[in-house]
Parts: C-alpha cells; structure tokens; sequence
C-alpha cells in the first residue's frame, strides 16, 4: 500500500531499514570524531576496546529500543505510553525526543562547516596554499605571542612539562635557539605555518557573523526535504543512494591513504594495540563513542525500529547496523592515520583533526586537492544520513501523539532545530555572548554537546537498558523478537548482559563525565 502523508509508513525492505539505520549511526561520530578520539587514546588499543563495548553494550541496547519500537509501533514517547500507559516512565520518551531535537541543532552546525569546505575544495580547489609572503607574516604572528616559544618546544619534546614554569627567560631563548638550528627546524616550520594557514581559513569562517548560520540552515533544508518524503519513499530511498556513495569514497580514499609513501607507521599505531597505552580514559572515552556512533538514548532506534516488519529477525538486523557501523569507524582511521602518518603529523590532532590538520596535509599530498575534495563530500553525505535520523524523531513524536501531518511536523521541528542552532553557529567567534556563553573556553555549543550529546543521552540509554530488562521485562522483549519463528540468537547472554553490564557501564560513564568533565 502507498504510503500517505499522514500514515507513518514502513521500510519497504530488511535492507532498507538496515541501510537507514546504519547511516543513522554512520556519521560525524565515525568519520570526523572516532580518528581523533582514538588519536588521543592509543590509536588501535582504543579501536579494540571500541569493538568489544559496541559488542557488549552497543549491540544489547540497540536491540532493546528496537523490539520497544516494533512491539508499540510508535516514537519514543508513545512507545512506553503505549506499554505503561500513567507511567512516569514516559518522561524517558520525551528526554529522547527532546535529546534528537537538541543533538540535531548542534549536530548540523558541524555538518554545514563539512559542506562550507566540501565546497571551498570543488570551486576554490587551490584554498590550502598560501604564498611566501604569507608563510612569513604567519609565522612571525606566531612568534609574537609570549607562549609560543614554549608551545613549540614543547611540541617538540625538547622542554618537559615540568620545566615549562621554572626556566628564565634567557634560558628559554637559548634553548628556543638551538632548535632553530638543528635539523628538524626547516621540516617543521613547513607543517606549522601550513596548519596555522589552515586554521586562519577555519578561524575566519567560523567567526564570519553569518556563513556558519547560513550553512546550518542550508543543511537543515535539506534533512528536512528527505524527511518530508516520509518513511519509504523518503528516509529509505535515500538512504539506499546515500549510503553507496559513502562507502564507495571511503574505500576509494583508504586505498589512497595506505598507499602513500610512509603510511606503514599509521598502519601499525591504528592497527597493532599497545597495551601500555590503556587508560582508565581509553574505557570512557570507548564506550562513550559506541554510544553516541550507534544513535542510543534518544529514541532514533525505537522509531525506526517502529517502522520494521513483524517478519524481520530483529536480532541479525540490529547485528548488521553494528557490523556496518564499526566497519565504517575502522575504514575512516584507516583513511585518516596512514595520511598523518605519510606526512609527519600528530596523531592526536583533537577535534580540528579534519578542518586544520587535514587541509594542511592536503597541501603538501600527491592528489591532495582531491583526496580533500572526497573528504568532506564523504563527511557531508555522512552528516546527511544522522540528521535524517535525528529529525524523524520529533516528527514522529508529533504524527503519532498529536495526529499532525507529516509536513507540518517537519517543518516545525525544522524550524526549531534552526533556530537553536544558530546561538552554537555563532559560538566559534562570530557573537562574543555565545562564544563564552559558560566560560571563557566553554561556549553555547560546548554547553549542548555537554548537556545532550553526553548527560541526556547517556541518562537515556541507562533507562532504556533497566526499562528493557527489569520494568518491560527480558521475557517480553524476548518475545517480540522471537515473533513469526524468528530466533533470537544468544538469548541468554543479551539477558545478562542488558540487565547486569549494560546499565552498570552506562553508569560508569556518567560518573566519568560528571566527575572529570571530559566529554565525548
């Protein structure tokens, strides 16, 4: 039957829902913030514990708001409505609700800079150089500050952390001076003044008082449009365009990285674990990207999982996401590691990994102009398949609970979704009131990827987790995924493991977070 634009649709086929949701997971958080998180925490000793908490966490909870949202047929909120109905515990469907929305506006600043580069490197494919001239002037603004001195040593293993407030000025100098004279001064001068040309463009963006709104609108626009398709012939039909295209350039642009001259070093930091390396961080920081890469705690896999046949094995659909997902994260260390590597850059770049340091490896890369080009567009199409997610949340909340039309509720939530993302489009420097909107380092987009891309959606998978294993019961979800003959693999060990480990990790992480205030 057709699908109006007041039913709430179904996914025309298993591969279709898998492909939805998997590019629901598959996004920013594989492809911009997994390299250099794992970066900073051990390169392939934090893939390994990764892998094992998307297995044992990830996975479970996965399964769990898909069998609530199958069994209910509804959002988040109508879902435990429909299962408990007076229950307090409906509040944890409106923080998922509220979660999407909140997560979508932040979300979709980060991809409008994805689409603002991917851009820039099709019609200003020659941005990442800069002239002499310009090298000088860069460099020399750099040396005027009082820190830098020491920053650069410092980057240099040449000055300890604890030495950096006991040595005279006099000593700094003479130090400073003898690494201008030795041999590795030249080679990296040339890869700092390229990154500090790349992060004046990133700089100059960013603070523009009005292209990173316009940006997120455009980005906005465009989910918006996809979703107002509806289930099948929106969300599917372009998942099953989109999602090719990503995996093809993320393999087209591996395969180029792993080749370049050097890439054997990021091969072995990505690939061979350094046990010695393992921090009581590498456990928080994993487990909270599993949560976030996956799209748990806020509804997105009770909705879709609302929309999936009663004939589909709910357990090898949740499988195959998680499989697709992780796949996705190990191609794109592969992509990134090899090429940092291949060029002499530090591993642990932080979030500026792909619109600093990237670029200034593109300057200096045989084809670099591009393999940047492929980047960003991959990270844009990557962008696209989690926002998509993010907004049929809300619009299903409203379709269900209060009979709207689907294009009303697109365009409200749309609406919304814009307008509270503009205060985190304009908190890189563009509104001095945003920028330090908490502190003087801890802007407006800070203080929402804080609030709800770690308490609120953390808060949100540790309820679902108790809710699927003590108040709705592992015996009732077990029979929604055993329905028409289906068989639930590994039964016995997701009942463990969705009542015992997974709320006691999940806890762990908010406790993590509340007490070191290292977000994910």
């Amino acid at each position: 039957m057709a699908e109006t634009i007041n039913s709430r649709g179904n996914w025309g086929s298993k591969m279709g829902f898998i492909l939805a949701a998997a590019g629901s997971a598959i996004g920013l958080g594989n492809i911009w913030r997994f390299p250099y998180v794992a970066g900073e925490n051990g390169g392939a000793v934090f893939v390994f514990i990764y892998i094992m908490f998307v297995l044992l966490i990830g996975l479970p909870v996965m399964i769990a708001e898909l069998a609530i949202g199958r069994r209910t047929e509804k959002n988040p909120v109508g879902a435990i409505k429909y299962l408990f109905p007076q229950s307090w515990w409906r509040i944890v469907g409106g923080l998922g609700v509220i979660t999407g929305i909140c997560i979508l506006s932040f979300y979709s600043v980060i991809a409008g800079w994805t689409m603002q580069y991917a851009f820039k490197s099709i019609t200003q494919p020659n941005y990442i150089y800069y002239s002499e001239d310009q090298g000088k002037q860069l460099w020399e603004n750099c040396l005027a500050k009082p820190e830098s001195q020491i920053e650069i040593l410092a980057e240099n293993n040449m000055i300890a952390d604890t030495e950096q407030d006991k040595l005279s000025q006099a000593e700094l100098e003479l130090r400073f001076a003898g690494f201008i004279n030795s041999d590795k001064f030249v080679s990296y001068q040339e890869k700092k003044i390229s990154q500090l040309h790349t992060q004046q463009i990133f700089s100059n963006f960013t603070q523009n008082s009005w292209q990173p709104t316009i940006y997120l609108f455009i980005f906005i626009l465009i989910t918006a449009v996809v979703v107002m398709g509806g289930v099948s012939a929106g969300i599917e039909r372009w998942s099953k365009i989109l999602m090719p295209i990503l995996l093809a350039l993320l393999v087209i642009l591996a395969l180029r990285s792993i080749t370049l001259k050097g890439a054997e070093a990021g091969l072995s930091f990505y690939l061979k674990p350094d046990f010695t390396k393992l921090t009581f961080a590498t456990f928080a920081r994993a487990l909270g990207q599993a949560l976030f890469s996956l799209s748990l705690g806020m509804g997105t896999m009770i909705t879709y999982g609302s929309y999936i046949s009663k004939r589909d094995n709910l357990f090898t659909s949740a499988s195959y996401v998680a499989v697709f997902d992780t796949m996705v994260a190990v191609l794109a260390g592969l992509v990134m590691f090899p090429a940092l590597f291949a060029m002499g850059m530090n591993p642990a770049g932080g979030p500026g990994l792909v619109f600093i340091v990237l670029p200034s490896i593109f300057a200096k890369m045989p084809g670099g102009i591009v393999f940047g080009a492929g980047i960003f567009i991959l990270l844009s199409v990557a962008a696209l398949t989690s926002t998509i997610s993010l907004l049929e949340v809300p619009v299903a909340y409203f379709v269900d609970e209060h009979r709207w039309k689907r294009k009303k509720a697109v365009v409200f939530m749309a609406l919304i979704a814009f307008v509270v993302g503009v205060p985190s489009a304009m908190s890189l420097g563009a509104n001095r009131f945003f920028t330090t909107f908490v502190s003087e380092n801890f802007g407006f987009l800070d203080m929402m990827n804080a609030l709800f891309g770690n308490y609120s959606l953390s808060i949100g998978a540790l309820f679902i987790a108790v809710f699927a294993g003590y108040k709705w019961g592992v015996r009732a979800v077990s029979r929604e995924i055993e329905r028409e003959g289906n068989v639930f693999y590994l039964k016995k060990v997701w009942m463990f493991l969705i009542r015992f480990i997974c709320p006691a990790a999940i806890f762990f992480i908010l406790a993590y977070i509340a007490w070191t205030g290292n977000y994910f």
